[in-house]
């Protein structure tokens, strides 16, 4: 699993997602990333099933079960992915981290405290 923001955002720009490498795949595959109070927007294909097809979204995740029809671009960030609204929204970091556990069926992650973030370093 692999959770970053830029170094200086305040609980704001979080990404997360499972991190798959695979033997002659040069790219990362990003399993079910979930995105938490993004820069930008998310805007769904076109060939997305008629309930999400171009669909802007802000906070959001790519469930797997949406994006394994795509193909290996649809992990690999080589084509877009299909978004769908968080199923609650994280009001902090830990709730954020406690949904990415929820969706990632990951129990270790519940309860994780923020990191010492600084607003700037100093």
């Amino acid at each position: 699993m692999r959770l970053v923001t830029p170094s200086d955002a305040w609980e704001s720009d979080v990404y997360g997602h499972i991190e798959v490498r695979l033997p002659g795949v040069i790219r990362t595959l990003r399993l079910i990333p979930v995105e938490w109070r993004p820069l930008r927007y998310h805007d769904n294909p076109p060939n997305a099933p008629s309930a999400h097809r171009n669909l802007r979204l802000w906070d959001r995740y790519m469930p797997l079960d949406l994006n394994a029809p795509l193909g290996l671009g649809a992990f690999d960030q080589s084509a877009p992915g299909i978004a769908i609204d968080l199923p609650r929204a994280p009001a902090d970091f830990k709730e954020y981290t406690d949904l990415c556990s929820d969706l990632w069926k990951c129990p270790d992650l519940l309860g994780l405290q923020p990191p010492p973030w600084a607003r700037t370093l100093l």
